[in-house]
């Protein structure tokens, strides 16, 4: 559903990507996810792990103000 969220919305994918930039992330964006390939499962949680703090600072972006 992250990855949807992100794939589906310019405005928040831009968001997010400053937040990557300003937080000094290294690693890339999300990962999509693929029923079929599970190296890509491990893939698309860690990349959700791993930007955490951007995806926390595009949600209070988003929702909070």
């Amino acid at each position: 559903m992250v990855t949807k969220f992100f794939k589906h919305s310019t405005l928040a994918s831009s968001w997010l990507k400053d937040a990557i930039l300003l937080k000094n992330i290294k690693g890339g964006g999300l990962k999509t996810y693929v029923e079929t390939r599970w190296t890509i499962v491990y893939e698309c949680t860690s990349s959700i792990w791993r930007l955490k703090d951007a995806l926390q600072h595009v949600y209070i972006h988003i929702f909070l103000k």
